[in-house]
This record gives C-alpha cells, structure tokens and sequence, in this order.
C-alpha cells in the first residue's frame, strides 16, 4: 500500500512539471554526515512557483541509490520547497527549506556458506527536512548545497546533498 501511494504522488508530480515553465531535472550526490554509511546518487525533478518579488514555492521528488555492492539501498524523498531569491527575481542566490517525507527501502543479501544465501528486506517511511543555499545561473543552471535530515523513531541521520540542475 505504501509503495502505491508514494508511486501515485510521484506519478502526479511528474503531470504537474511537464506542464509548467519552472520545472528542473536535478542529479544529486548525498554524502552521509555519520560512519559506516556510503554516498547515493540520484536524480530528481523540482518545480517551482513563482509567488511574489523572488519567493518561489513548490516540490520536489528524487529517487536515490547508495553506491554500495553489498546490497539495494536507496530512498525517495518527497518535500515542500520553499525558496526565496535574494535579488528579488527569478534567479541569482538563494537559501531554501523544505519539509516532507522520505521512503526508505533496503535489501540485503547475506552468503553464510556455499549454497545458503539468506535475503533481509525492510522499507520505512521518515519525517525529512533539509536547508541549503545555491545559485540558478542566467543559462538555467542551478547550483546547490544542502544539509538534508531524516528522523524515524527518534534516530536522527544526516547527509549533505550536493546538487546541480538545469531548468527546462
């Protein structure tokens, strides 16, 4: 049930960028701010909404996976975005916040002897918030840096996300 309520508000996300002028693909690199824990990689899609003299609202909606060959890890955050441009415009500096939510899944595959393989699989859904500070370009380029954190059963993780995106 979780998995068909959050590819149902991925999939509606998707409609409402491709009708919209501020839409952006992203790639994202996420680098684990504890130990033991690998970088993700991921690619994303942010819409905006431009309300009045440079804040912008919107969502954003990212599917990510850890580089790690041990198993399958990855993650699906889906936030409210708000951002206000320093300048006044629709581009220049920025700092951004967001709030929402981000679906976890993991899947790990343990070889105990030659024969005997035992698969582990777990998935959860966490509160996720992330401030961060960047640049859209006059060529629709848009550079950023945030600190992004998750919070599920009073565990606290966090990781900086470094992302580049270009508006279309």
């Amino acid at each position: 049930m979780k998995k068909v309520f959050l590819i149902s508000i991925f999939c509606i996300f998707i409609s409402f960028t491709s009708v919209s002028q501020e839409a952006s693909g992203n790639v994202d690199f996420v680098i684990p701010t504890y130990s033991g824990a690998d970088p993700s990689l991921g690619v994303g899609l942010l819409y905006l909404y431009d309300l009045d003299n440079g804040i912008n609202i919107g969502g954003y909606t990212a599917y990510r996976q850890m580089l790690n060959f041990k198993g399958y890890f990855s993650n699906i955050p889906i936030m409210f975005i708000a951002r206000y441009y320093i300048n006044g415009g629709s581009s220049g500096l920025y700092p951004q916040i967001g709030l929402g939510a981000d679906y976890s899944i993991a899947v790990i595959k343990y070889k105990w002897w030659e024969n005997l393989v035992y698969k582990v699989s777990s998935s959860a859904i966490s509160f996720a918030y992330s401030v961060g500070l960047g640049g859209k370009l006059k060529n629709n380029l848009d550079l950023s840096g945030h600190f992004e954190g998750r919070v599920y059963k009073n565990n606290h993780r966090g990781y900086v996300v470094l992302r580049v995106g270009y508006w279309f």
